[in-house]
């Protein structure tokens, strides 16, 4: 990415997503908790959503993720799933890399409109 953003001249900046884990996508396991004394219910709960801190919401947001970034166009690289290009008549435009909620990105003022600026 830095090599990229060199050559192009782009100021690489940073952005982090503060609800990513919030998104309550529907969880694909089985998986039952005791619900909290202000319940006041002694029936137990079978989630059908993820939510922070179960092991299943990172990937359900990575999967969210993904397939918002390539409905703006987004390639993801074929070396790390964790990196994703944007190309306008086979020329570069931007690009963006993941950490979980995490994203640093480069590119031009066009792919700053048409996919940071959404998000």
């Amino acid at each position: 990415m830095f090599l990229l953003t060199s050559i192009h001249q782009w100021k690489i900046n940073s952005m982090d997503i503060r609800a990513a884990f919030l998104q309550g996508k529907p969880i694909e396991r089985d998986v039952y908790l005791k619900p909290p004394k202000e319940a006041r219910t002694k029936k137990i709960w079978k989630l059908n959503l993820t939510v922070y801190g179960l092991c299943d919401a990172p990937r359900a947001w990575y999967l969210s993720m993904m397939e918002e970034l390539i409905k703006t166009g987004g390639m993801r690289s074929k070396y790390d799933n964790a990196i994703f290009y944007w190309h306008q008549d086979n020329i570069l435009q931007g690009i963006l890399s993941s950490h979980i909620d995490d994203f640093c990105w480069a590119g031009t003022e066009l792919f700053k409109e048409n996919v940071i600026n959404p998000i």
